[in-house]
């Protein structure tokens, strides 16, 4: 073993602590000749290339320099097999996971995935729902919802049918009844699972479309302007146009087209109420919305200028006849 040059302090007394045995040295001070210090750390680097033969344990400065401590394996004799010297991880830490699905991080770790999940829906008898290519078609008493055709949401009054494309989606349908439509999903994470309700809802949004409709009632509020709405439909489009003047005294006149399959009227028996009326839940909520959203109060304090045209009721058609 090398002894320390002569300028140096003398080290530390070696104390055995825990099976373990320690050598701490000190720096070398500023006032070291040039030669010295380049001595001191020749002797440093010999002395950590014989701990790592004899596994020897030596800890140098005060713990902040290059040498880390090692296991001296002659101070456990009852040890059979030498502990390795520890590894130095000098990467820098990781904020975030490697993997850029959200789903899949969980400190450090991946998520759990289900391996079968599924959703049952129970259709009325009579209501009738074929599905293809994950194009869902429903007929019912009001009328027909699907068309494998157009391949989006589209109602037409010449063929009376609508359409909801769910290709988007990677779920699977079965049918093992006529009454009975599974919904499967298979490897999800937690979010593509809460897909399967979504679609559920969906395809019970639209037989209900089929068997009772939807009606929205909107009513016109003003304080001191009062609203006025004219109702007229194209001939060409065959769908029906809102037309609203005297908004808080602007004259601007705001036009609104429905979606398609929404019929609109004034209210026979309530001043000042508009009823919108179709099979399609999203179509009808969508127009009530472009009406609402269109009376918006600009550059005022919408607290004091509540003027507009809001729902009022939501509801089925068929609940009221």
């Amino acid at each position: 073993m090398m002894s320390t040059p002569n300028s140096m302090t003398k080290s530390a007394a070696t104390t055995p602590v825990g099976g373990l045995c320690t050598r701490k040295v000190t720096r070398a001070r500023e006032s070291v000749f040039e030669d010295d210090v380049y001595a001191f750390v020749a002797s440093v680097v010999e002395l950590c290339d014989l701990a790592l033969v004899q596994g020897d344990t030596f800890g140098f400065g005060d713990g902040q320099g290059v040498c880390d401590r090692f296991i001296c394996p002659r101070a456990a004799p009852d040890r059979k097999v030498p502990r390795e010297p520890r590894k130095l991880n000098l990467s820098p830490p990781r904020l975030h996971d490697d993997t850029d699905d959200p789903d899949q991080r969980l400190h450090g770790q991946f998520k759990m995935k289900y391996i079968h999940s599924q959703e049952t829906l129970t259709i009325p008898k009579d209501v009738k729902v074929s599905i293809k290519t994950r194009i869902v078609t429903v007929e019912g008493p009001r009328g027909t919802i699907g068309d494998a055709a157009h391949r989006k949401q589209v109602f037409t009054h010449a063929t009376g049918k609508l359409v909801k494309n769910l290709a988007h989606l990677s779920v699977s349908f079965s049918q093992p009844s006529p009454s009975v439509i599974n919904i499967e999903l298979h490897h999800g994470s937690r979010k593509n699972v809460a897909t399967l309700r979504t679609v559920r809802t969906l395809i019970n949004n639209l037989t209900i479309g089929v068997t009772k409709g939807y009606k929205y009632k909107m009513r016109y509020v003003y304080a001191h302007f009062p609203i006025n709405v004219n109702i007229e439909k194209n001939n060409e489009t065959g769908l029906y146009e809102v037309e609203i003047r005297n908004f808080i005294g602007e004259k601007i006149v705001r036009r609104v087209v429905m979606q398609s399959g929404v019929d609109v009227e004034a209210s026979k028996n309530v001043k000042d109420e508009l009823l919108l009326s179709g099979n399609s839940l999203e179509n009808v909520s969508q127009s009530a919305a472009d009406i609402q959203q269109i009376c918006r109060v600009k550059n005022k304090d919408i607290r004091k200028f509540l003027d507009g045209l809001y729902v009022s009721e939501r509801g089925n058609i068929e609940e009221e006849i």
